[in-house]
């Protein structure tokens, strides 16, 4: 009989259980794998939430356990489907697929993350979750510059269907808005360099803290290589404030000129191969986003909602503020604000705040900031990474290493 003990890797795997790690392969590796039915992008990892959504719906209804904070902090999110609701059945909706998608990101993956998944949550080891998030965000970091100069050099993505790309969307890839002139924007196993950017820029901090230089740099250069301003700016910012924690050095003023410096170098080398030149950095337009700005003000700022629900554009707020009017925006901004108040609010003050949770807050504050430039809210994963550095926030912290 083998007596020897299990390999620590696979006591890690064991410790996950095998529903998160399906989770954390389809939501964070490999977002995009799945099919189309009846037009619509089902991914593995949407279904298998729902699913295990469902089952902990099931186990929360026969132990009736739920916890007080967790059902405030969800009770703040639901102000915004529920109006939402209303609006499209008063008004209907120009897109079926980005209406379910609407309920998806702001009913159900709220719902599951905050409340259903809480007694899981609770029990699961953080650091070892966060070892295989890790891991994760560094694939798709490497694979996402491999997948950027393959398609550079051979002149198509190399894809596996239902894995790296939605069976419906093989060969239609560089129809997917990122085509940057000569070049493409990297698009990893996200298949949009926004959807790619914004996703990963609420994984950084933490990412940050837990790695060495060479493997930062590795996720830090897909970023810069996703070709996209807003994501550009989060990472600026990221980089600022990072420098700028605590007491100001000369040092860190030093350090602070370095990354401009190695900013622009990077946008200098870019902008020639994507045909641009630095206008493109100073467009007044910002693509078309402008437009988005003009429109709402020639059309007129409604109280409540008074138009068909067709998608959110890219400024999150702008959108929601033009279909669902200022109620619409008010509720919005308490969806995704206040349940951030609540784990603040409830956090154990006896003990410092813990490191992870100041980085995860940091991710979150990242994506509200750029939320203003693109928010990619309908687009999985975004938001589900979005409802669960929410969740990780809401846990205890002394089960933060249980």
């Amino acid at each position: 009989m083998n007596t020897q003990p299990r390999p620590r890797w696979l006591q890690q795997l064991g410790s996950l259980g095998i529903p998160t790690l399906l989770l954390l392969a389809f939501l964070l590796y490999f977002p995009k794998g799945g099919i189309k039915a009846f037009g619509i992008p089902l991914s593995w990892g949407t279904i298998l939430l729902g699913v295990f959504a469902g089952i902990a719906a099931c186990n929360l209804a026969y132990y009736k356990t739920l916890s007080q904070k967790h059902l405030i902090a969800f009770l703040y999110t639901l102000p915004f489907p529920l109006l939402a609701a209303c609006s499209i059945l008063a008004f209907g909706n120009g897109n079926l697929g980005f209406t379910i998608s609407l309920f998806y990101c702001f009913f159900l993956a709220p719902l599951a993350f905050i409340l259903l998944f809480e007694p899981t949550l609770k029990r699961l080891p953080l650091e070892t979750l966060f070892r295989f998030i890790d891991y994760g965000v560094l694939f798709v970091a490497a694979y996402g510059i491999l997948l950027f100069f393959y398609k550079h050099y051979v002149g198509e993505f190399f894809t596996i269907p239902y894995l790296t790309v939605n069976a419906g969307d093989v060969g239609m890839l560089e129809l997917k808005h990122i085509d940057r002139g000569t070049v493409f924007k990297l698009i990893s196993t996200y298949n949009n360099g926004n959807v790619y950017g914004v996703s990963i820029l609420m994984l950084l901090p933490l990412f940050h803290t837990r790695n060495t230089w060479w493997k930062r740099w590795i996720v830090k250069t897909s970023l810069i290589l996703t070709l996209s301003r807003t994501v550009w700016i989060g990472l600026l910012l990221h980089e600022l404030i990072r420098l700028l924690w605590g007491r100001i050095s000369v040092s860190k003023l030093l350090k602070i000129l370095g990354i401009t410096a190695a900013g622009l170098g990077a946008v200098a080398i870019l902008l020639p191969l994507m045909g641009k030149d630095i206008s493109f950095l100073f467009d007044p337009n910002f693509g078309g986003r402008l437009n988005q700005i003009l429109l709402l003000l020639e059309e007129g700022i409604y109280l409540f909602p008074h138009k068909q629900f067709s998608v959110i554009a890219e400024i999150v707020y702008v959108s929601i503020l033009d279909t669902f009017g200022v109620l619409g925006l008010l509720t919005f901004l308490a969806a995704l604000i206040m349940p951030l108040w609540v784990a603040l609010y409830h956090r154990d003050t006896t003990r410092p705040y813990p490191r992870y949770k100041k980085d995860i807050l940091l991710g979150l504050a990242l994506y509200l900031i750029v939320s203003g430039s693109d928010s990619a809210s309908l687009y999985i994963p975004v938001m589900l990474f979005y409802w669960f550095g929410v969740a990780v926030l809401l846990r205890d912290e002394k089960t933060a290493h249980g």
